[in-house]
């Protein structure tokens, strides 16, 4: 069973810590600073179960140019919750 939270009136640090301990075995970087919240996430994005689960990423390369596809992380952490517990059984 695999336990995902609600990113909901919680830090964005205190999420992904959640989100990288529930998932030991994709071995997810802890983020050192939210401000880079969109690389972190572009690298759950590709990682493991969350690429199988097609989890979106924040950021988009394309000819070399970084474009912002999620500006707020509470959103973006939604779009997790919602594709996780849509593909597996979650627990709140």
């Amino acid at each position: 069973m695999i336990k995902v939270i609600w990113p909901h009136n919680i830090t964005f640090k205190y999420w992904a810590a959640c989100l990288v301990a529930d998932f030991p075995n994709e071995n997810l970087p802890i983020p050192d600073d939210e401000r880079n919240w969109q690389e972190w996430g572009t690298i759950v994005a590709g990682t493991g179960v969350f690429q199988r689960a097609t989890i979106p990423a924040p950021l988009s390369f394309k000819e070399g140019t970084k474009k912002e596809v999620f500006t707020d992380w509470e959103k973006w952490a939604k779009i997790v919750y919602t594709i996780m517990s849509d593909n597996f059984n979650v627990i709140e």
